[in-house]
């Protein structure tokens, strides 16, 4: 059993360390409602429950700031060029 928590405890940090890569990032992200979402990622919560994005794009209109439920999110997609790009 202590090695599923160790396996579990190294994937959820390779996952904040994916997401903190993305910070200051535009990103595309898929919900599981099918709504495709664009922003910047401004921050994660620490344990991973929420996304903060900035000029969140949807279909009706530019949000300034939001919060996306990690559970919601099918995918995130991101350009590496500019996730290897320093701002």
């Amino acid at each position: 059993m202590e090695s599923n928590q160790e396996n579990n405890f190294e994937m959820r940090k390779k996952f904040l360390n994916f997401l903190m890569k993305l910070i200051k990032k535009p990103v595309q992200i898929k919900t599981f409602q099918g709504a495709d979402i664009g922003g910047t990622i401004r921050s994660v919560d620490y344990d991973l429950s929420n996304i903060h994005l900035g000029n969140m794009q949807t279909p009706i209109g530019i949000i300034p700031e939001a919060l996306i439920r990690t559970n919601d999110v099918l995918f995130i997609k991101y350009s590496i060029d500019k996730v290897n790009k320093k701002v």
